[in-house]
């Protein structure tokens, strides 16, 4: 998405190397504040659906994450603030720690993917987008691509209810059970391209709008399709993680057309 925001709003290419490396600190710092408070909240459900996660396996110390924590949070903000995002940088801080202090609320699946990751999608995209492309925010891209990835990520639960049955949360997959869950997913997964195209105002077709509204449809169909016919925790984990790619390409390609930059 850096770049083809970058591109969208006509910036010298000589900047780019700039943008991208303050993409990188962002980004990294953006995962990684949430990964280490993330850590501190979840360790019985790590120990069932994550025992790979540094405190989980017991390679470090819990007074070390939570240096850990304070330390990257505090780097987080400095970034936010020297790079003129401070609102969406405080704004996702607020998420991190409302999303694991009040974990009984975000036990719900409602709450834990259509809220939060909903709203943190909103504020990485308005992030970038300040970042990359100082043109006016596109509002109804950014707020329907954040909610169908909200909606969509309800995906990720398919593959962790040993877990989330041991911390009683009630994911859609819990709550459900697997057999609808996956079944709503697979009906969230096939129609997100299809409301976004519908939804949004996009260009005339063309052979460039089909590629970057095609890449991305097409993965998460197939994240879509491997939902349908392969079921256990292992193969839910790959289809996941091509939902993931499918949010990816999103952000690379659509802006593109989204600004009018080609199409």
């Amino acid at each position: 998405m850096a770049t083809s925001t970058f591109i969208a709003a006509g910036l010298p290419a000589r900047e780019l190397p700039v943008v991208l490396l303050k993409i990188l600190t962002y980004g990294f710092l953006y995962i990684y504040a949430f990964t280490t408070v993330n850590q501190l909240a979840s360790g019985e459900e790590d120990a069932a659906n994550k025992p790979h996660r540094p405190l989980a396996k017991g390679i470090v110390t819990r007074q070390w994450m939570i240096r850990r924590a304070v330390a990257t949070n505090a780097l987080f903000i400095t970034i936010g603030f020297l790079f003129s995002i401070p609102w969406p940088t405080l704004t996702w801080l607020a998420l991190i720690h409302l999303h694991n202090i009040f974990d009984r609320i975000y036990r719900h699946w409602f709450f834990k993917n259509v809220v939060f990751i909903s709203l943190g999608a909103g504020v990485e995209l308005t992030a970038v987008w300040g970042l990359t492309a100082p043109t006016a925010l596109p509002w109804a891209w950014i707020c329907v691509t954040s909610l169908l990835a909200g909606i969509g990520c309800n995906c990720q639960d398919i593959r962790d209810v040993v877990g989330d049955r041991l911390v009683r949360r009630k994911t859609m997959s819990v709550a459900w059970g697997e057999r609808n869950a996956r079944a709503a997913a697979v009906l969230i997964l096939f129609s997100t391209p299809v409301i976004q195209y519908a939804v949004l105002p996009w260009p005339p077709p063309s052979a460039a709008l089909l590629i970057c509204l095609g890449i991305p449809c097409a993965l998460i169909w197939l994240s879509a399709t491997r939902f349908l016919l392969f079921r256990n925790p292992r193969s839910d984990h790959w289809s996941y993680q091509l939902f993931c790619f499918w949010w990816c390409s999103a952000l690379l390609l659509q802006p593109l057309v989204i600004t009018g930059y080609i199409g």
